[in-house]
């Protein structure tokens, strides 16, 4: 019984997960494009860096413009329709 009430959690723990999929369909080029560049820019800061060559710090004003796009970004697609998606 103890399997059974495992996967029943596990199934109700990541429906929500796959039901996101449907939001996928509002991607347009653009979107990937700037989430593209976000994490081109910003992974270097997330990975292990040698300490012979340091990786300097984003500029505040930068880091700030960035943040504010992503977040204009966000907003406008939760807004977003699917249907209205064409490319």
């Amino acid at each position: 019984m103890s399997n059974i009430s495992a996967s029943l959690t596990k199934w109700f723990a990541e429906r929500p997960q796959w039901l996101q999929i449907k939001d996928l369909a509002k991607l347009k080029d653009a979107d990937c494009n700037l989430l593209d560049s976000l994490m081109a820019k910003y992974s270097g800061f997330e990975h292990s860096q040698p300490a012979e060559s340091p990786v300097e710090l984003p500029k505040l004003d930068d880091l700030l413009a960035d943040v504010t796009s992503l977040k204009n970004w966000r907003e406008e697609y939760a807004k977003r329709s699917a249907s209205s998606v064409t490319g």
